[in-house]
């Protein structure tokens, strides 16, 4: 590893820690608002109806895979935090 990329590799790993530790209060201050419904109702119109889609750094779920599953579409969801995906368990005990 070069020097360049070492504060790079220590920032991810506090990074990781961040969202290991603060996953709930993360969770409860996100807000649930949907400002991302205009390119969300974009990108799920180009999908056929009840398909798959996987969500990349899904944190606990809501409101993002709340909104997809809404429209019947099956979500998988994988984040790095391994808290985050245990609020999504949680949320979704039936999820992916």
């Amino acid at each position: 590893m070069n020097s360049r990329s070492e504060p790079l590799a220590a920032l991810a790993l506090k990074t990781h820690e961040i969202y290991e530790r603060n996953a709930a209060l993360f969770d409860a201050e996100r807000p649930k608002g949907l400002h991302e419904r205009v390119w969300l109702d974009r990108f799920t119109a180009l999908l056929p109806l009840n398909g798959s889609i996987l969500d990349l750094g899904c944190g606990a779920g809501d409101p993002i895979a709340t909104f997809f599953m809404d429209k019947g579409f099956a979500v998988t969801r994988v984040d790095f935090s391994s808290a985050m995906l245990e609020l999504a368990k949680a949320r979704f005990p039936d999820g992916e």
